[in-house]
């Protein structure tokens, strides 16, 4: 005899993303969701960029997650401004989203994140000399 089967009551989930910054909001973040892990993977990696997080002070710690929380505002921003066709809610949506790109870029000064990454590709590109005319390819 087989048992019925019973349905499970889930959880509701949480939205990834608080409408305003609540300080503390990634460690209460619901990580059964795609935007919450995307949220605390950032977070950790630009903690191991400065250093860990146990080098952080508070301060440092507190401008990452704000980064990391404006950086989802941007991307909710962008995606409303790829999903409408009007006109007027679409300039106060790119005003705001220019006001929100200084601070980002702000923030990001400030937490010192505006440096090379450790694995450059192109980094002696940038200053190696020019090929000389003789060194061309000619006739290809």
């Amino acid at each position: 005899m087989t048992m019925p089967r019973v349905a499970k009551r889930r959880r509701k989930l949480k939205p990834a993303l608080p409408k305003l910054f609540q300080p503390g909001f990634i460690d209460e973040l619901d990580c059964r969701t795609l935007m919450a892990r995307a949220l605390r993977q950032r977070f950790e990696s630009i903690a191991a960029d400065l250093g860990g997080i146990d080098a952080l002070s508070t301060i440092k710690a507190s401008l990452i997650e704000r980064f990391v929380f404006l950086e989802a505002v941007l991307l909710r921003m962008e995606a409303a401004l790829a999903n409408t066709d009007d006109a007027k809610a679409s300039a106060e949506v790119v005003a705001r989203w220019v006001q929100s790109v200084n601070a980002y870029q702000g923030l990001a000064k400030v937490l010192g994140v505006n440096t090379l990454a450790k694995d450059d590709p192109w980094k002696g590109l940038h200053n190696a000399p020019a090929p000389a005319a003789s060194e061309t390819v000619q006739g290809a």
